[in-house]
């Protein structure tokens, strides 16, 4: 609840500072990836991550506006299922370059982090912070269809990005308690982006 009300303060700020002219846009990421291996011990290994943004124009191509993430890693070895699945909320910054604005790169950093590790029978709750950058090419496809302006700013593309959560605190068994648990992962997606 702390982290939404941040986040309806900072886009009040945001939007209350702009001109009247600025857009809005709103973006998504995503990426699943799932492998499996047999030797000994067989295993699977599934992630997925999702992000989508509102973004306000603050320049011609530079973007700020809120994020809201979710990310899943699952590791079965065995009978053993090793499940962490994260939710994660801040603030993004988007800026684009180049002709069309083909070429972005963003940052978000969540200023919350809450998941849910299974180990077994065993469930922790985790509470820290993340943040994940990337870079990519997405062209405006709107222009190259049409000249129609209402077409136009639909971009779709391809990024490489890199995500980091630190966790700090976990809930077991009704206990809270000091930890220092560290999630990373470089991984491709898919973006979409439509501004107004």
């Amino acid at each position: 609840m702390k982290s939404l009300f941040i986040g309806f303060f900072f886009f009040k700020i945001v939007t209350l500072s702009l001109p009247t002219w600025a857009g809005i846009g709103f973006d998504f990421h995503g990426y699943y990836n799932s492998g499996a291996q047999t030797a000994t011990t067989s295993s699977e290994s599934t992630t997925t991550y999702w992000r989508g943004s509102v973004l306000i124009d603050v320049t011609s191509d530079f973007w700020a506006g809120w994020s809201y993430g979710n990310s899943s890693f699952q590791e079965v070895t065995g009978t053993t299922d090793n499940h962490l699945v994260a939710e994660d909320m801040g603030v993004a910054l988007q800026y684009s370059m180049g002709r069309s604005q083909s070429f972005t790169v963003y940052g978000v950093y969540n200023i919350q982090t809450k998941a849910e590790q299974k180990t077994g029978s065993v469930v922790e709750q985790l509470e820290g912070s993340s943040y994940v950058v990337g870079m990519g090419y997405t062209p405006d496809l709107g222009r190259s269809m049409s000249s129609s302006d209402r077409v136009r700013g639909f971009h779709m593309g391809l990024f490489v990005n890199y995500y980091n959560a630190d966790y700090t605190s976990k809930i077991l068994n009704g206990v809270k308690s000091s930890v220092a648990y560290n999630k990373n992962l470089i991984f491709p997606s898919i973006s979409i982006f439509k501004s107004f």
